[in-house]
């Protein structure tokens, strides 16, 4: 079997991020002019979304529109914590555009809502002998080796500390800790339709 070692997820993240804005987006080729950055400061302000659910926003950077992206682009990095047992509404919400999510601290049930229609692939990869427990009925258990697995409408994964899923186009999700113990902290690495420069907030993790 190929072995598969999972990256520390915080730093994963960083450098998606700083590759995305680098490239004006790893997932489009077009030109794009900055029109706003928003840089971490040294004290990160965290917004409670939901109980036991907080989001901060690391770093923003908006594009203006172009021929490709109409509407403009935002790239994002967050930082979602969720406290133990944790679990945010299970309509859950969509992301209009690409991103890398990792866990960097304990562990997610995350589960690919089959509405709104999925226009793209979410891979999934997990450490070695990644085993759910009893809260997550994971649907997508063989995502341990290099290539991962793909994730499919209505799928579920429990994804431990160092994995990470990528999504390619627009697709809902929904995550929650099913750990009632432990802490889970996931980071976001997005590249989103649209110019949106407020802060987190309103189902945005």
């Amino acid at each position: 079997m190929r072995r598969f070692v999972p990256l520390r997820s915080f730093h994963t993240c960083l450098i998606v991020f700083a590759v995305l804005v680098a490239t004006q987006g790893a997932f489009s080729a077009a030109p794009a002019a900055v029109s706003q950055t928003a840089t971490p400061s040294s004290s990160v302000h965290e917004i409670e979304e939901f109980t036991g659910v907080f989001v901060a926003d690391l770093g923003t950077v908006l594009f203006d529109d172009t021929t490709e992206h109409p509407n403009g682009r935002t790239l994002r990095l967050k930082r979602v914590r969720l406290e133990p047992g944790a679990t945010p509404p299970e309509e859950g919400h969509s992301h209009d555009g690409s991103f890398v999510l990792s866990v960097e601290e304990g562990a997610i049930c995350y589960e690919l809502l089959s509405s709104p229609p999925i226009l793209g692939t979410l891979t999934a990869r997990t450490p070695q002998n990644t085993s759910a427990p009893a809260g997550c009925a994971a649907t997508a258990t063989d995502c341990d080796d290099e290539d991962g697995c793909t994730l499919q409408p209505g799928g579920t994964v429990y994804l431990p500390t160092g994995s990470t899923i990528t999504q390619t186009d627009t697709a809902g999700h929904w995550y929650r800790n099913v750990d009632t113990t432990n802490r889970a902290v996931v980071y976001l690495a997005e590249d989103q339709e649209g110019m949106n420069a407020a802060p987190c907030g309103g189902g945005c993790h």
